[in-house]
């Protein structure tokens, strides 16, 4: 649904415009379609004051994986790509 619907891209275009800050935690390697506007927040987004001294940027993506087991990761999780996918797309 997500690959055809694109709504995180709809959501991360909606916290552009309100200038939010955003942490996006995944598993799939779409994030990666949407690193145009991810770059947009990061340099667009407003900080709250207490977190301006701490933080370098405004959006984050965090990748989980929960084996680097290319068996135990089809079957615990079908849907999520390979551990060993190629993450320099």
């Amino acid at each position: 649904m997500e690959q055809t619907e694109l709504l995180t891209r709809q959501l991360l275009e909606v916290i552009l415009h309100y200038r939010f800050p955003v942490h996006i935690i995944t598993k799939s390697n779409l994030v990666t379609r949407d690193f145009d506007v991810l770059k947009r927040i990061d340099a667009e987004a407003i900080l709250p004051e207490d977190l301006q001294s701490k933080l370098g940027h405004k959006a984050f993506v965090t990748f989980s994986f929960s084996t680097i087991d290319d068996c135990v990761a089809h079957i615990f999780e079908p849907g999520a790509p390979s551990p060993h996918y190629d993450w320099k797309h």
